[in-house]
């Protein structure tokens, strides 16, 4: 059953009984408009019989504002950071049951905000890239950076200093990070900086040249491998089949997204969030179309999929997922919620669905938590 939340459950519940009650009370109804009545109201039971997701906050109330997930293979491994100046930033290794915060050593500066998180797929690799002014000198902190874990989050080490060329007081908007299964390939999508790339396991970094001309570039995604990379930025997609070494550009793209974006395992099958849907290629980047939905006219931030690519997951404040391979996306739920980041696994022995999502706060917005959705 899909739960957009306790109160969406009673609204429905509402128009169903008011619709009964009408059916009871006036005999006198004319015969169009109970047709009509009938209609709605088998409308709003097909509506609710027909919903595939259960939806639970797992955060414990933590924090208020949640943006950025990293989760593994399992599920079960999950990082999570804040939108806010508290900077906060914890680790679940049991679905979100019990959380334990993480302060890596140099992030000392509660006015650096966390953007951007990646998790390997066993969950030994962990990288998080912070950026932010310092609050007293109101020049670039000296905690912003990327830091980097080998062993699951229990120690780290700042590796980059996230450096902006010819402007040293310069700070970025960290959008997306990205790594392959192994986490040796790693990518981070940012303004000023582009797309910066460790081939390292986050050793050391570098810019990717042809697209230092670019201002902003709000997603990343790779496959298994770290081969076959792509990247988004205003009108265009850059693509790279060689670890990120040489790249392409696809033009004449734009539909209003610039988000995060997912990846199949072998790369083949990729997405964005459009102004008019969720944007698709099944050709590794090479062509895009917009899938089916009923998206309506409203930008998302966010798209993910699972391994094989066929169930992949969009949203636009509300959630949307696809099980055929992004030829059509159907609402599973969660309205009147705004999304900053959305994660989907996929158990691959009982076939279980699951959907990961930050809620972040936000004026209209009254929804914030890390839900777990699961299809039922």
């Amino acid at each position: 059953m899909r739960v957009g939340s306790v109160s969406t459950l009673k609204k429905r519940f509402s128009v169903m009984t008011f619709l009964i009650e009408i059916k009871k009370q006036n005999k006198t109804i004319k015969k169009g408009t109970m047709i009509a009545v009938n209609f709605l109201f088998f409308a709003c039971l097909v509506q609710f019989l027909s919903a595939e997701f259960t939806w639970q906050d797992i955060s414990n109330g933590k924090e208020s504002s949640w943006s950025k997930l990293a989760i593994d293979r399992s599920g079960k491994i999950i990082a999570a950071i804040t939108t806010n100046t508290t900077s906060a930033f914890y680790i679940s290794r049991n679905q979100g049951s019990t959380w334990s915060s993480v302060e890596p050593a140099g992030h000392y500066d509660n006015g650096v905000p966390w953007g951007a998180i990646a998790m390997d797929k066993t969950g030994t690799h962990i990288y998080a890239a912070a950026s932010g002014y310092d609050t007293t000198t109101y020049q670039k902190s000296a905690a912003t950076g990327i830091y980097v874990s080998s062993n699951g989050g229990k120690e780290w080490t700042k590796t980059f200093d996230l450096a902006v060329d010819n402007c040293p007081s310069c700070v970025s908007t960290l959008y997306q990070m990205s790594t392959s299964y192994d986490g040796r390939i790693v990518a981070l999508a940012s303004t000023n900086m582009q797309l910066t790339i460790s081939e390292d396991y986050g050793k050391t970094w570098r810019y990717v040249a042809s697209l230092d001309t670019v201002a902003t570039t709000s997603g990343v995604a790779m496959d298994s491998t770290g081969q076959y990379i792509v990247s988004n930025f205003h009108n265009a997609i850059q693509r790279s089949t060689d670890y990120g070494r040489t790249w392409t550009t696809v033009t004449n793209l734009y539909n209003g997204g610039l988000g995060k974006m997912g990846s199949s395992a072998d790369g083949k099958y990729l997405s964005f969030p459009g102004a008019t849907g969720p944007v698709i290629s099944n050709d590794y980047g090479k062509t895009w179309t917009v899938a089916k939905s009923d998206w309506g006219v409203q930008v998302g931030v966010t798209t993910t999929m699972d391994e094989t690519g066929q169930y992949m997951v969009a949203e636009n404040s509300r959630i949307y997922e696809s099980t055929d391979f992004g030829q059509s996306f159907q609402y599973i739920g969660s309205a009147s919620t705004w999304w900053r980041d959305l994660v989907n696994v996929v158990d691959t022995q009982t076939g279980d669905r699951f959907v990961y999502g930050a809620a972040a706060a936000w004026p209209g917005y009254n929804v914030t938590g890390i839900y777990l959705g699961k299809n039922n």
